[in-house]
């Protein structure tokens, strides 16, 4: 069996593989990335559509949090402990920046009732709440919430309790944001997005869906002469124009620096003594070091004979699409619409997005494909018709066909919920990972559950680089 021996071998597309791999050939190691995937970054790569490059969706680089995010070494990052990774930003922020050109983005929108908001679930804004159809009712039920607190979900409570690992985001969403707030906003966002309640959402994984766990004495202050105003949150995008370009730009940084690249498909991983991948044409790759970030569907049936995991999975249907600047009616980088009157609970303007200032704008809606045949839109083509319809009520656009879609495109079962039963299922499969491959880093979702965010990736690639160099 021919045979390549390397120092680390890092099985994968996932960023953490790639930011590790950069840093490690760059200090001289000799590294393997092997990646059957053509694409490279993992939920964070391109889509092509002809001669187009599209994202997979809204995706963004967050930098802006309220913990303390000065800490420098990434060997103190606990994937364990929730949203440990804000510590790092200013570590992430630096290192994205050394790699590719950022562009700020205006504020995210959010539409309640068919009028636009600065968008209170991503960006900490909170002029939604004085919406005429809210501010009386959402005020009252705060003056009551004062009366009658629920202390044993509040917020400032949830990365250290256990009852977040137990309790419903329904639940921490009704004792701190009251119901009507979460009816108009929380739950029928989530419900576009997954088709699913609330209520199937751990209070802890909150922000994996975007939804806010406001400190109820915040919300409390927006009904008085002096509100607190919180840092608002400011996103970040390629100049070039997609986020996949920064995937790409670290394999380019990895290749030059000698590092070498396997595209073939992997048949089998040996972790035990000797760390290899064997590739389906019969090589082995074996390296002292061996992080595996693909899929965990193969070593999880070598290591027990049984059938892959089937975890509880929502659906997107992605449409691609362009405008016409000049019939483009109302500017936007990312929409968020819980409202029922649309079909779709998000939109991303990629070229705006960038500051990039082109005659024709990119954009990519999304629809969740079982919230839209509830409907009664079945099929991609009625539920693209309705998507123009959407934007044209909203004033986005004045013709429905303003606009031009380059493809449409449903992708089943894959976006994972963060619910009890799936992390108990992961946390099973960690363990019978990690008995049968002791000597490989599994690096998604098995160190921690749901710490796999953009910025978690990045640190985890810096960490491992840190490791390995230190050693």
């Amino acid at each position: 069996m021919n045979e390549n021996r390397f120092d680390v071998v890092l099985a994968g597309n996932y960023l953490t593989n790639l930011v590790a791999a950069v840093g490690l050939a760059e200090r001289g190691r000799k590294v393997c990335l092997a990646n059957p995937i053509p694409a490279w970054g993992g939920h964070f790569s391109r889509v092509q559509v002809g001669d187009q490059i599209f994202d997979p969706g809204a995706v963004s680089h967050e930098f802006t949090v309220f913990a303390d995010r000065t800490v420098a070494d990434p060997l103190g990052f606990d994937p364990r402990r929730r949203n440990d990774v804000a510590r790092f930003n200013a570590l992430i922020e630096d290192y994205t920046r050394s790699v590719i050109d950022l562009h700020r983005m205006e504020t995210p929108e959010t539409v309640y009732r068919g009028r636009m908001y600065p968008d209170i679930v991503m960006t900490n804004r909170f002029e939604i709440l004085h919406d005429p159809q809210l501010e009386e009712r959402v005020r009252v039920e705060q003056e009551h919430a004062a009366a009658n607190p629920c202390p044993e979900l509040h917020p400032r409570d949830k990365k250290d309790k256990p009852q977040y690992l137990t309790r419903s985001y329904y639940e921490a969403s009704i004792a701190n944001h009251g119901a009507t707030l979460h009816a108009a906003v929380f739950e029928p966002q989530f419900y576009k997005m997954s088709g699913l309640s609330t209520t199937r959402l751990l209070a802890l994984f909150h922000r994996i869906a975007w939804l806010p766990v406001y400190y109820p004495e915040t919300l409390r202050t927006q009904f008085t002469a002096s509100p607190q105003v919180l840092p608002e949150t400011y996103f970040c995008y390629p100049k070039a124009g997609h986020i996949g370009h920064f995937g790409e730009e670290l394999l380019r940084r990895f290749e030059a620096a000698g590092g070498t690249v396997v595209r073939d498909p992997i048949a089998r991983l040996e972790g035990r003594g000797e760390k290899a991948i064997v590739l389906k044409d019969g090589r082995r790759i074996s390296g002292r070091h061996l992080f595996w970030s693909l899929a965990h569907d193969m070593p999880w049936t070598q290591a027990t004979g049984k059938p892959a995991n089937v975890f509880e999975r929502w659906s997107a249907m992605l449409v691609f699409a362009n405008i016409e600047r000049r019939n483009l009616k109302r500017g936007f980088s990312v929409l968020y619409c819980p409202d029922d009157d649309a079909l779709f609970y998000r939109a991303c303007n990629q070229t705006d997005s960038a500051g990039q200032g082109h005659d024709r704008v990119r954009a990519v809606i999304e629809v969740n494909p079982e919230y839209a045949a509830r409907r009664g839109f079945a099929d991609e083509a009625s539920v693209v018709a309705r998507v123009r319809e959407d934007l044209c009520r909203l004033g986005i656009l004045g013709d429905p066909a303003h606009l031009e879609v380059a493809a449409a495109r449903t992708l089943r079962n894959v976006l994972l919920l963060p619910s009890r039963e799936n992390w108990k299922l992961l946390e099973n499969e960690r363990d019978a990972l990690l008995s049968e491959y002791p000597d490989v880093v599994f690096t998604r979702n098995v160190e921690a559950f749901f710490a796999d965010t953009l910025n978690d990736q990045i640190v985890k690639g810096l960490r491992i680089a840190a490791q390995l160099a230190a050693g």
